[in-house]
């Protein structure tokens, strides 16, 4: 029954019956804030952490890979698969 009306009433009925307060403890949590440049451990806070994580990412997706020349006097591995939508140039 998901996703309709009377999935959604079970589910009501379930919280609450749980937990009688569901609603308004879910309420107190929205109003309390999270977050932000006042969070000590934000990256505004530490940029050489920012860096760090910034770093570790690049690393890990390998875009310095995939754009790195094949062998010296070649065309980059990034031209060559452009030349395959532009045509034999």
């Amino acid at each position: 029954m998901g996703g309709t009306r009377e999935g959604g009433l079970k589910a009501r009925a379930k919280l609450l019956q749980e937990n009688p307060n569901y609603y308004s403890d879910l309420a107190k949590k929205a109003r309390k804030p999270r977050g932000g440049a006042a969070t000590p451990g934000s990256f505004a806070n530490d940029p050489a952490r920012a860096s760090k994580a910034g770093a570790k990412g690049g690393k890990a997706s390998g875009l310095a890979r995939r754009n790195r020349k094949i062998k010296a006097g070649t065309k980059s591995r990034k031209s060559s698969l452009h030349s395959d939508r532009i045509g034999d140039r």
